[in-house]
């Protein structure tokens, strides 16, 4: 009787707090900036498919790639695994409705993933750059694992192709369809929840409630944000511990297997993880360079005297002290931040600093005024002095039809040869080449000067300009 006021309490709050029956609409015709912001970590593939392959693509991070999104592939792997192999001795029905869900999640995940190549880079999982790959020059010899995954997308692709062409005839990037569908299958699940755990403890009870609604909310409403979930991947670790205490004791030529497995692969990557973090090491280095940056010699320099907080941040930010000093001297006027960390160090900068980190308001601004000195005549006129730039903003751009790199094209043209725009500072690198010496310098500059031997050596993160 009490499991049954839980379980019609949950759905009327479940009914409450769903509100609307359909997904927002997406207006493509007016790209906002949350899109580019927040949906890159949720996908861009037609709307219902998003949702059901979240599990996969933060596993994989398959939609944003960082260290501080990547929760290994633990969960995705094991927690599956136990479940089906206990649902095996006690609900055929059950095991076969798990290995269905799991086949379900798996194709369409697969169907918007991509296979890494170290030689070729991201092979995205359409069948034609799969094929182009197979049969490339890329041996299978030289990348067996890379090929292997391929030839299993590629198979994938043939069940994955229809689906998407039959959704699509109700569905895309907003449907009325898609929550009344999650909502759904959740109902289901907890019918279905009811009948598995009835004879549980009232604490397995709990835990298994309390981990599957957090789930549900957690697909339903995060947008694919992993550090929404953090709570979920304990209670996920608490069930994995408990089924592998159980099943492991239980079953007969598996309990072995199990036994070894589960534990090596666990510390194996528990191990990669650490060293990962404390090493940075990335696939774009040297093998000479990795791990160098597990103790950084500035810090130390730091704590032992050698080096004070000036002499901290230009070893990180080259010249970054004299713009800073600046910016600070000047306590009236206004900041247009795009991207960066350094509203930290500017006196005041929650009343002056304006965040524009996709570019959504220079973007209304710049079509709104195409020419050069009246919109810095506007920026003036609003009391903005300075601007702080990422030069890696376009990289974060996901969408499929480049929105943000379009809006940091427009920034560029603006800023680049504009006389009203003084550089104090940046730590990218421009390399020139003396024509009549032959000789090569380098300049801490945002642009190659025109009509002479230069490239860009070091790509940086960021410059600040003042407006004049």
């Amino acid at each position: 009787m009490k499991y049954s006021i839980i379980k019609y309490c949950i759905f009327f709050n479940l009914l409450f707090v769903t509100g609307q029956v359909h997904a927002q609409e997406e207006d493509f015709n007016s790209i906002t900036s949350q899109r580019e912001e927040i949906q890159r970590y949720f996908g861009y593939e037609i709307l219902p498919f998003r949702y059901l392959s979240l599990p996969y693509d933060v596993t994989v991070n398959n939609n944003e790639r960082a260290v501080f999104l990547d929760i290994g592939m633990l969960y995705f792997m094991f927690l599956p695994l136990l479940l089906m192999l206990y649902f095996s001795k006690r609900s055929k029905s059950t095991f076969y409705l798990c290995l269905a869900v799991c086949l379900l999640v798996l194709i369409l995940s697969c169907g918007n993933s991509f296979v890494f190549s170290k030689s070729a880079g991201e092979v995205k999982s359409t069948r034609l750059e799969l094929s182009q790959y197979l049969l490339g020059d890329i041996g299978f010899l030289t990348e067996p694992i890379s090929h292997f995954s391929a030839y299993i997308y590629y198979l994938i692709s043939f069940i994955h192709e229809p689906l998407n062409s039959l959704t699509s005839m109700v569905s895309g990037s907003s449907d009325y369809i898609t929550y009344p569908l999650l909502l759904g299958l959740f109902m289901l699940s907890l019918v279905l929840l009811r009948k598995l755990i009835y004879e549980k403890s009232l604490r397995d009870k709990i835990l298994i409630i309390v981990f599957w609604c957090f789930f549900f909310y957690w697909i339903k409403y995060s947008a694919g944000i992993i550090w929404y979930g953090f709570v979920n991947l304990i209670l996920c670790s608490l069930i994995g511990l408990k089924l592998y205490q159980k099943e492991v004791t239980e079953l007969k030529w598996t309990s072995q297997f199990l036994k070894i497995l589960i534990p090596i692969v666990s510390i194996f990557w528990i191990v990669s993880a650490i060293a990962l973090r404390m090493g940075e090491v990335q696939n774009n280095l040297e093998a000479s360079d990795l791990g160098k940056s597990m103790f950084n010699p500035v810090f130390f320099r730091y704590q032992v005297g050698e080096y004070n907080a000036n002499d901290v941040l230009n070893s990180f930010y080259p010249q970054f002290d004299k713009a800073l000093s600046r910016m600070n001297s000047d306590s009236e006027s206004l900041i247009l931040r795009i991207g960066t960390s350094f509203t930290y160090f500017i006196k005041n900068n929650s009343e002056r600093v304006l965040m524009d980190n996709q570019l959504g308001i220079f973007n209304i601004l710049r079509n709104k005024y195409e020419d050069d000195d009246v919109l810095i005549n506007v920026l003036k006129a609003s009391n903005f002095k300075y601007i702080i730039v990422d030069v890696n903003t376009p990289f974060i751009d996901k969408t499929p039809e480049g929105s943000l790199r379009k809006k940091y094209k427009k920034l560029r043209r603006f800023i680049r040869g504009n006389t009203n725009l003084k550089l104090l500072c940046t730590n990218r690198i421009i390399q020139e080449t003396d024509p009549q010496t032959r000789q090569v310098k380098n300049y801490y500059r945002m642009f190659p000067e025109p009509d002479t031997d230069s490239k860009v050596y070091y790509g940086g993160q960021y410059a600040i300009y003042e407006i004049m």
